[in-house]
């Protein structure tokens, strides 16, 4: 064997020793969510480049493998947002994985933050890595959703099927159960360095979960048996409108259809304040315009059944327009309008327009406008915190409107544009978590599917399936204004902002105490 050879071989193994730990993390990372939903793996996902990051003697090669897991993570998780590029946007395969792999790239930079974090922290005692972890990851998910404004599947969302595991969230949002989960993964490498470490680790855990599972359980059986302070019925309607509408003979069927869905659920309303929803759809319903075709048919169904009626419309803007979603009372008149106030990227707007142009990526002729601040619409007797489509990914969205008095939550959607993917099911777990962090029922109204309603909780009582026209009627909660807040939403992301200073105090003694080593050494 010639010393090339051997050469050669020594940096393979050294490569591959290198991509072991992201590799790993990132496959347990993919699995852990829908469509896999292997929840349980959500603890031990971070495990391996933890592990790898604190083996790692170079700031860039520790910031590279967690950029690399980050990448892969969101590349394979959330890859259907390539379907509706191909599909609808006119942009050929290779192009639309290649966008998709740079908006994956632009989210695993975070993670890369984590690990560089916990590779200047671990430079004098590894120890120091190991409880810094879950402060750092979390600092990490809390700069991705404002910095990037894309707090997709948070690796607490991998745990929103489980409710009584993820009650912490109502102090601390989502970020609280993504730092436990990362805390085990810290605690399962401690117990790996010895008898003693696995024992004080076994003990840690076993505390740990009672804590968890036996607060989870008290607060689970605690909103369940919540007085009401009034009740709401909220006819979901699932009209399955077309992406593409091509036709004023399709248009004019998916309205025909939305009003039968909501004729047959209204039927079933008992509750004296009744709520017809429509979702976000491709129908353009205009606000602004008194001659709007579909107006006359939607005010003769508010005062036919004397319902509320909550629909997607647009209202014009200058040279822009606003997404909304905007209430007519039982009178026919509109109520109240709540303007979206985060727009989703290459859906409602084109970062960089002139660049995408260059590629040809321009399918969006205008852009949409964003509204400044969130507000609530208002019933006779109560507040409606509306929301829409991807605004269900920012905890602080729904914590303002509910100090502003909302007692219920409609999330309204268009998951049609990603197919029969994961995207509907990532897209509930979202939602799941804003109902426990403010402890209101949530109702989430789709196009086409998966609706949903949600418990206080965060247990789901019913959803619908993908792809079928269909209405689901249910009767939900009703909160007043008066009554207390949950810790999150009355302090907002207070547990986020203590995690960056524990992470940048970590990071700072790290580097003082790893250049105090090497002078004594020297």
């Amino acid at each position: 064997m010639t010393q090339a050879t051997v050469t050669l071989a020594h940096i393979g193994r050294q490569v591959l020793g290198w991509l072991a730990g992201p590799l790993a993390a990132a496959l347990l990372l993919v699995l852990a969510f829908p469509p896999f939903s292997l929840w349980p793996l959500a603890g031990v996902a971070v495990a391996p480049l933890l592990r790898a990051t604190l083996r790692t003697a170079r700031w860039w090669s520790a910031f590279l493998q967690g950029w690399l897991t980050g990448t892969l993570f969101y590349y394979f998780s959330a890859g259907w947002i390539s379907h509706s590029m191909i599909h609808y946007g006119e942009i050929s395969f290779p192009l639309a994985h290649l966008l998709t792999l740079a908006v994956a790239a632009t989210l695993g930079f975070f993670t890369g933050l984590f690990t560089l974090a916990i590779q200047v922290t671990s430079r004098y005692r590894q120890e120091w890595g190991l409880v810094a972890a879950p402060f750092a990851w979390v600092t990490a998910e809390f700069l991705r959703l404002n910095l990037a404004e894309m707090g997709w599947n948070h690796l607490g969302y991998a745990l929103a099927r489980q409710p009584l595991l993820i009650q912490i969230a109502r102090f601390t949002s989502v970020l609280g159960v993504s730092f436990w989960l990362v805390a085990i993964a810290s605690g399962l490498l401690y117990a790996l360095w010895g008898k003693k470490q696995a024992l004080q680790t076994g003990v840690g855990f076993v505390i740990l979960i009672l804590l968890i599972v036996a607060d989870g359980w008290r607060t689970v059986r605690a909103l369940a048996n919540r007085p009401a302070a009034g009740t709401v019925d909220v006819v979901a309607v699932q009209p399955l409108v077309p992406v593409l509408l091509e036709s004023e003979r399709d248009y004019q069927e998916a309205l025909t259809r939305h009003l039968a869905l909501s004729g047959q659920g209204l039927t079933e309303a008992r509750s004296a304040v009744r709520v017809t929803v429509w979702p976000e759809s491709q129908m353009g319903f205009r606000t602004d315009d008194e001659t709007e075709p579909a107006r006359a048919v939607m005010q003769a169904l508010t005062r036919e059944r004397q319902t509320y009626l909550l629909f997607n419309g647009i209202r014009r803007a200058d040279e822009r327009f606003y997404n909304l979603a905007a209430l007519m009372n039982p009178d026919g008149t509109i109520k109240s309008e709540y303007r979206k106030v985060h727009l989703l990227p290459f859906g409602e707007y084109i970062p960089l327009r002139s660049l995408f142009s260059q590629i040809g990526f321009t399918p969006l002729a205008i852009d949409a406008q964003p509204a400044t601040q969130p507000t609530v619409t208002v019933l006779e007797k109560g507040k409606i915190g509306a929301s829409i489509c991807f605004e269900s990914t920012f905890p602080s969205l729904s914590a303002d409107l509910r100090r502003q008095g909302a007692g219920v939550f409609i999330n309204i959607a268009n998951d049609g544009w990603f197919g029969h993917t994961a995207a509907s099911a990532q897209h509930l777990n979202h939602l799941i978590f804003r109902a426990v962090e403010n402890q209101l029922d949530t109702v989430r109204v789709t196009n086409t599917g998966t609706s949903a309603c949600i418990l206080a909780n965060g247990s789901v009582r019913e959803h619908t399936a993908l792809f079928v026209p269909v209405v689901r009627t249910w009767t939900v909660s009703l909160r007043s204004e008066g009554e207390p807040l949950t810790f999150y939403a009355a302090h907002g992301d207070l547990f986020a902002w203590l995690c960056g200073a524990v992470t940048v105090v970590a990071m700072v003694s790290g580097q003082v105490y790893s250049r105090g080593r090497n002078k004594k050494s020297t």
